[in-house]
């Protein structure tokens, strides 16, 4: 009999349920659920990487897309997401498809005019930036955007009149008795409800 080394000094994995994923957001929450880890991601701040624990991204997650309901965002709006790569890119994302939206990221390399016409042809009613070079974008090119209902900023010193900053958003999540909304439909949306 030859020689098997693929499973030598392995237990079996234990058998686990199957359980039906119905959406990305479904999946997010089941698997905070599962592995609640309390060094579940690393952020860099302030020069040095700090633990986020399942539990925290998961809120996170919750209120910010309990702050975008509480905004007008209805089930099926496109939502439009001008960012860098960072975790608040990833806690934007999770928030608008678990809320029921749907997510159209943006480049933030994109010019003002490149900007303004995938926001209008995506009929994006709402906007989620980094910062105040993405803010500065967008102002100049929001008469050309009849769509869009409101604009959330993730950087606390590019906020400006008629700009909700995400932590206010998530605040705001926070106190609706929404989140029950939220649960559902992160649970019942389809995969390609959100990838559309």
């Amino acid at each position: 009999m030859p020689y098997d080394s693929s499973n030598q000094g392995r237990s079996k994995p234990e058998a686990r349920p199957r359980q039906h994923i119905s959406s990305i957001a479904h999946l997010f929450f089941e698997a905070c659920k599962r592995y609640d880890k309390s060094d579940a991601i690393r952020v860099k701040r302030e020069g040095s990487y700090q633990s986020v624990s399942h539990k925290f991204f998961r809120q996170r997650v919750s209120d910010f897309g309990r702050g975008l309901m509480a905004l007008g965002m209805a089930e099926g709006a496109h939502i439009g997401l001008l960012s860098e790569t960072r975790f608040e890119w990833a806690i934007a994302d999770l928030g608008i498809v678990s809320a029921g939206g749907v997510n159209v990221p943006i480049y933030p390399t994109l010019t003002d005019d490149d900007i303004a016409w995938v926001l209008g042809n995506a009929e994006v009613t709402g906007l989620i930036l980094s910062s105040a070079e993405q803010v500065g974008k967008i102002l100049a090119v929001k008469d050309r955007l009849p769509e869009l209902k409101f604009i959330v900023v993730m950087d606390k010193d590019a906020k400006q009149d008629g700009v909700y900053l995400m932590d206010d958003v998530e605040i705001m999540g926070s106190r609706q008795d929404n989140e029950s909304v939220v649960s559902g439909i992160a649970s019942s949306a389809s995969i390609s409800c959100i990838s559309t």
